[in-house]
């Protein structure tokens, strides 16, 4: 049996996110967090809004020294090894048949969700800036989207206290460009 605990972060936001699941972790000492939202997509010949990415990793950028030039120092926070490998190795019709009717587009597969998995970006600013998105992605090459909370949730759970797993799944609303619309 599953008991599962929903909780809605009242700002977004890295520091909200980490408070958040710190008090969850506390509070419900679950086996296992799930950090499900939206995220800017990175590669628009590759991934279609409303495609799923699963992270493999969290690429926190924020770290820098600044002085002439700054120098990035990301922290990297790899997902747990059984979420990621039990997403990696759903079942793809299983996947498709679960995304309700009003979703899917008279049997065009091309209109179908994807998943992409890999290293999700995560920072303090909401990207609406190609060379941003470039910039990330010479820090981090296999990059698959950016957000905003990713980074605070690991880092709650690999708290100091309590170890738990953690996973980052999120649908792409946008591609972190000009195009990016707060509606």
């Amino acid at each position: 049996m599953y008991q599962i605990v929903v909780t809605l972060l009242p700002r977004m936001g890295n520091v909200e996110a980490a408070l958040a699941t710190n008090d969850l972790i506390h509070l419900w000492r679950p086996r296992y967090v799930l950090m499900v939202g939206i995220a800017g997509g990175v590669s628009p010949a590759r991934q279609a809004l409303g495609d799923v990415v699963v992270g493999e990793k969290i690429f926190y950028y924020e770290s820098a020294k600044i002085a002439q030039e700054i120098e990035s120092r990301p922290r990297v926070l790899s997902a747990d090894p059984l979420l990621f490998d039990r997403a990696l190795n759903l079942d793809k019709e299983a996947w498709q048949k679960a995304i309700p009717a009003e979703v899917q587009i008279s049997g065009d597969s091309e209109a179908t969700p994807t998943v992409h998995f890999g290293p999700i970006a995560s920072g303090e600013k909401v990207i609406a800036d190609r060379n941003a998105v470039e910039y990330l992605r010479t820090l981090e090459p296999k990059l698959a989207a950016i957000e905003m909370e990713g980074a605070g949730v690991a880092a709650a759970a690999f708290g100091p206290v309590r170890h738990v797993g953690f996973l980052v799944i999120r649908g792409l609303c946008d591609f972190a460009d000009a195009a990016k619309d707060d509606r």
